[in-house]
């Protein structure tokens, strides 16, 4: 890298980060990811959806629970009649088959 700062753009892309972030956004678009995100977002929307999570995991909630009177239930409970029981509101709002992925057959 420079030791001073140029008053035009360099004549050879470098393939080392600067070691100074500018005080402007790129003119140009970079042809690799950023390696942080940003912290404001965008100010102009996509034309296009995101594409769906990759590699996702479906697993069960380990934090929803059902109580009735003194008994607490979870996922594991469900499991045991899917069918009816993923219809169950947990204590936090919502349906076991929105908590129990796995067992209620529902991952993304």
């Amino acid at each position: 890298p420079s030791v001073t700062e140029s008053s035009a753009p360099s004549v050879k892309a470098s393939n080392k980060p600067s070691e100074t972030s500018s005080d402007s956004p790129s003119v140009t678009e970079s042809s690799a990811p950023s390696v942080s995100a940003s912290v404001a977002p965008s100010d102009t929307s996509s034309d296009s959806p995101s594409n769906a999570p990759v590699g996702g995991t479906c697993e069960d909630s380990q934090d929803w629970i059902y109580v009735r009177g003194r008994k607490v239930y979870t996922c594991d409970w469900v499991a045991k009649k899917p069918k009816s029981r993923c219809q169950t509101v947990g204590q936090d709002g919502t349906l076991a088959l929105d908590s129990c992925l796995d067992t209620c057959s529902n991952c993304p």
